[in-house]
């Protein structure tokens, strides 16, 4: 504790040493700029290595926080796919694959016997039984089906909004409290990294370092942002990771 206090408070006096020469410098005589720079230029000497390992630590400590997070959030994830009974979801998916298929032959659009009325029915049936195996069977088989009656672009149209209504059902229904409550928590994580990395980008600037995310910044806290890769995974949710190497080389 008493080596993090020594770095933010080395770190604070540096930046009022900053911000008086960004107000003060053109109204200063020379010997009182040259004075403050003197303090400056020491303090970013004698404190460089304990900020810039303070700061490197801080922001490590960010991702690790985030990545625990994150391990927690897939585990909740992994704790819904692995709750669908196997056997009952491929049985279901061969009952549903059978009807969706029937749906779309032998169709008399002259009384109103179309293909997406039929598959709009085969929704509301799987909704209202209550069945979310036969729900999620409807869903996943539907794409394909869709994908079989692209010449007829109104049908196509209106299968598709009942794609839409079913995918959006489906994601309601497997979204579990625990995933919601991992997920919230995962992101208050991931924007508390994004808060310290902005504040690691303003501590390089402070000290006399530049811009670390210039691409050929040097130092350590550059090497570090340079080697930190963030991504989204399939379902859009931010993914951190911390590289060996440089991703500039």
């Amino acid at each position: 504790m008493a080596m993090i206090m020594q770095w933010t408070e080395n770190l604070k006096v540096l930046r009022e040493l900053n911000e008086e020469l960004r107000k003060r410098s053109m109204v200063m005589t020379p010997y009182e700029r040259q004075k403050v720079e003197s303090q400056r230029n020491s303090l970013r000497k004698s404190c460089h290595l304990g900020i810039v390992s303070g700061a490197s630590d801080y922001l490590t400590g960010k991702i690790n926080a985030f990545k625990f997070e994150r391990k927690l959030y897939e585990k909740a994830r992994s704790k819904e796919i692995n709750s669908w009974d196997s056997a009952i979801l491929s049985s279901t998916y061969g009952i549903m694959s059978v009807l969706l298929n029937m749906s779309i032959v032998g169709t008399n659009p002259m009384i109103g016997d179309t293909k997406s009325n039929r598959i709009r029915k085969l929704y509301k049936e799987a909704v209202d039984s209550g069945d979310k195996y036969r729900l999620r069977a409807f869903n996943d088989l539907l794409p394909g089906i869709t994908a079989k009656i692209t010449n007829d672009l109104e049908e196509s149209r209106k299968v598709n909004a009942v794609n839409l209504e079913s995918q959006t059902l489906v994601d309601k229904l497997r979204e579990t409290e625990e995933i919601k409550t991992a997920r919230d928590k995962a992101q208050n994580a991931y924007e508390d990294f994004n808060k310290s990395l902005r504040e690691v980008k303003n501590i390089s600037v402070d000290i006399g370092d530049g811009e670390i995310d210039h691409p050929l910044a040097t130092g350590q806290l550059a090497d570090l942002y340079h080697r930190i890769q963030v991504y989204r995974d399939e379902q859009g949710e931010p993914v951190i990771e911390l590289l060996e190497k440089d991703r500039r080389f």
